[in-house]
């Protein structure tokens, strides 16, 4: 919910685009949000493209639960020093614009790339 939270409408192509997910999957998650009420679908008239919104009930949604996101993400990243979470910031980055770089992963082709899972164990 947090890519609707932008100031302007974003296409359903650029939510795949940025998550690395099918459009077909992005149109399935949009289409839940859209029955629960918590984002719109609003067409712009010179290009007709159809754009994706919080709706009022999305925003206040998101005002309620991104508060307890934030002291989620603090409390999990506390026994971390200032500068270890600086360099994983950095490190982040350099990994969303080296994946950007990339192209992002062709998901219906994913399974015959090597490399694009790891698998661990649990002992």
């Amino acid at each position: 919910m947090s890519l609707f939270t932008t100031r302007y409408p974003i296409r359903c192509k650029n939510i795949s685009e940025v998550l690395s997910i099918p459009s077909g999957s992005i149109t399935y998650v949009v289409e839940k949000l859209e029955k629960k009420e918590l984002i719109k679908r609003e067409t712009d008239p010179a290009t007709r493209v159809s754009n994706v919104v919080l709706s009022e009930k999305g925003k206040r949604l998101f005002d309620e639960i991104f508060p307890r996101h934030v002291e989620t993400i603090s409390h999990v990243l506390a026994f971390i020093s200032t500068d270890e979470k600086e360099l994983l910031i950095r490190l982040l980055k350099k990994i969303g614009l080296g994946a950007k770089e990339l192209g992002g992963i062709n998901h219906d082709d994913r399974r015959s790339q090597p490399g694009i899972f790891v698998r661990t164990q649990v002992e």
